[in-house]
């Protein structure tokens, strides 16, 4: 997130200064705001991870909901 005019970005994956933000890669995944990245690699890795995550979480809750269903009957 900018700081200043003056202040580089930086990529949200590596932490490394954007110095040109004009060609940096942007991501705005519904967190209701824009990421930036160095590198459209950064961003790959960013997105995986993201995706893997919400797998994580959909499993998580259809296993549970699984265990409810078979726990009332």
């Amino acid at each position: 997130m900018r700081m200043s005019t003056d202040a580089p970005d930086m990529c949200a994956m590596c932490g490394m200064e954007i110095h040109h933000p004009d060609e940096a890669a942007r991501y705005d995944g519904g967190l209701g705001r824009t990421l930036h990245f160095c590198s459209i690699w950064c961003l790959r890795v960013y997105r995986r991870h993201v995706a893997h995550d919400a797998y994580q979480h959909i499993t998580e809750a259809s296993e549970k909901a699984k265990a409810r269903r078979e726990g009332s009957s």
